[in-house]
């Protein structure tokens, strides 16, 4: 074993304990990529899930192994996030000039520096984050992945354009050498510097570009860097204590301290991700009386006037002599209040007297899921909310949290709830997914899993075919177990072999395994509730061969019908999967 330094010892310990609790399974440098995303995207709060979504992986990766988009260092964009989709009330909410964190991340568990990934994640970024890309060029080189992350870039770049949003784009090309092997590499600096150039000419003037070269000793810092889960909250005079709860008036200027980072740019990742209500935009009826008060120092108090702020918690204590000390502190009740305050006091719209005035706040310590479902539930019912948000605080969702936990898996029904728990995240479910899953295999619909499941998940009716209470809890794992059977198979290079597009073809390749193992080819004859025990425990790897031969044959046959239209297009759309059903027979 060749001689290592004390930074990559302690490197190598902590990434080793990693892969082995959470990616027993995969290569050190499958592991290393998921590892690095975690590591590099902490600082915003990242679930598990969506780290892993950010996961490029597999081949034709040009050179980027993780791609992840941040919109106020806490909103994490998907597909199907409404800033991507254009949704003109996200897009009107979204407050101008707000930050947009981009990280791209190149990661090789290698001790050895090589200037050409930097040279190819530069030619990769200089064809995906141009406004003018041609999605149906890029197919030819990169893999699909790729296209559709980049692609949440593109989408969001066009549709805030008037909003002059200021775009930081984070790059990191890590591994695990030593920096004295990179410290004359004057080779790996010129193409660093060029990197930055380069991606710096595609985005506005506001933009800002930073490209790190990360070994060892860097790596151990960012592991070093632990974000704060402690929180200090002080009153503006005596505040009333009630077993594990506390309430009291909080000055507006305490208050924004309590929200945001320590430098006071901008509010604190996660402070809000319990919050089940979108901020609404300053144009709002209810937001612009709020910020109408704030302008002026005349009229009552601005806690005569305002409905406060619910603050959950692991655990409050005292801090004398008028402080509580809060862990892992959620606003949980107050997301409009929040924004508004933080918007107008950065503009210095807020007069100075009202920032010595107070806001009610309610502090309430408490780890039990139930009482927590229910003060979000009740905490958030005087305006008209989407149902679909508040859906993780319904009993069949704790039921099948329950069940999970039985069977070795684990159901997140909350972002973040088994951080710091040990728990491997290869067996952590998020709500999102599971409902991904279940769309495609118990609906039939794997496009819109692919492409909008949120948008099903809003319909009442086909909800409650999903989610309804007489659903059998099993069907849900057996749905997960199915998933994670299927992305296996599609990695391996049997499958890749054959069609080689994980991205698009997963949820496909399931449900179409589903209908020919039950021999059920129609929606509506599959019944996966009452028949998911007939699938075989160990999957037919034959079987799925064959239903990826299908689904190949089929995209090819309608992509020669339909040339203009990009694979990605043709997966999310609502054509191709009526002509693989009727192959499948």
């Amino acid at each position: 074993m060749a001689h290592q330094t004390p930074d990559q010892a302690v490197l190598e310990s902590a990434f080793q304990s990693f892969k082995t609790q959470e990616f027993p399974n995969s290569t050190e440098g499958e592991a290393f990529e998921h590892f690095c995303g975690q590591e590099l995207t902490k600082h915003y709060g990242l679930s598990a899930s969506e780290v892993k979504k950010g996961v490029i992986g597999g081949d034709h990766d040009g050179g980027i192994d993780g791609f992840y988009v941040i919109v106020n260092e806490s909103e994490v964009l998907d597909i199907d996030s409404p800033l991507v989709l254009d949704d003109a009330k996200a897009v009107q909410g979204l407050p101008q000039n707000a930050a947009v964190d981009v990280v791209v991340i190149q990661a090789k568990w290698t001790d050895a520096w090589q200037s050409d990934p930097l040279t190819r994640m530069r030619d990769t970024l200089e064809r995906t984050l141009s406004l003018s890309a041609d999605e149906k060029a890029l197919e030819a080189t990169l893999s699909g992945s790729l296209i559709e992350r980049t692609g949440i870039f593109r989408d969001l770049y066009k549709n805030t354009l008037r909003k002059f949003a200021r775009f930081r784009v984070h790059l990191y090309y890590a591994t695990k050498g030593p920096e004295e092997n990179l410290r004359d590499n004057d080779d790996a600096e010129a193409k660093r510097q060029t990197l930055e150039a380069s991606v710096r000419k595609l985005l506005p003037t506001n933009a800002s570009v930073t490209a790190r070269l990360l070994g060892a000793k860097a790596m151990c810092e960012v592991l070093a860097s632990t974000p704060s889960t402690t929180s200090t909250l002080r009153f503006n005079g005596q505040f009333i204590r009630d077993d594990k709860s506390f309430i009291g008036l909080v000055t507006l200027r305490d208050y924004l301290a309590f929200i945001r980072q320590e430098d006071g740019s901008e509010l604190r990742p996660g402070i809000f991700e319990s919050n089940v209500r979108d901020y609404s935009g300053a144009k709002g009826q209810v937001n612009s009386s709020i910020r109408e008060t704030l302008v002026t120092a005349a009229g009552p108090s601005f806690w005569w006037l305002n409905n406060g702020v619910t603050v959950l918690c692991d655990a409050a204590q005292d801090a004398p002599p008028r402080s509580v000390s809060l862990t892992n502190p959620l606003v949980v009740n107050g997301l409009q209040t929040s924004n508004v305050l933080h918007e107008a006091e950065r503009a210095g719209a807020i007069s100075p007297g009202r920032l010595d005035q107070g806001l009610m706040v309610r502090i309430i310590d408490s780890g039990d899921e139930a009482v927590r479902d229910a003060v979000i539930a009740s905490t958030n019912r005087q305006s008209s909310i989407p149902p679909a948000q508040l859906h993780a605080t319904e009993k069949q969702h704790r039921d099948i949290e329950a069940f999970f936990e039985t069977q070795g898996w684990y159901y997140e029904r909350r972002k973040h709830q088994y951080r710091g728990t040990g728990k491997p995240s290869s067996r952590v479910v998020s709500m999102a997914d599971l409902s991904q899953y279940m769309i495609a295999i118990a609906l039939g619909r794997p496009d819109d899993a692919r492409a909008r499941p949120q948008s099903v998940l809003n319909d009442d009716k086909l909800y409650a075919t999903i989610f309804g209470e007489d659903v059998d809890r099993k069907s849900y794992l057996a749905a997960v177990a199915l998933m994670s059977q299927v992305d296996a198979f599609l990695r391996s290079d049997e499958a890749t072999a054959v069609f080689d597009d994980f991205t698009n073809s997963r949820f496909y390749v399931a449900v179409g395994y589903v209908m020919k193992t039950l021999r059920a080819y129609a929606p509506d004859k599959v019944h996966w509730d009452k028949n998911h025990h007939r699938l075989p425990k160990s999957p037919n790897l034959g079987r799925m061969t064959q239903v990826l031969r299908v689904l190949k044959e089929t995209y090819e046959t309608y992509q020669a019908s339909n040339p203009d239209g990009t694979r990605d297009q043709v997966f999310k759309g609502k054509n191709l999967k009526t002509s693989f059903f009727a192959a499948l027979r």
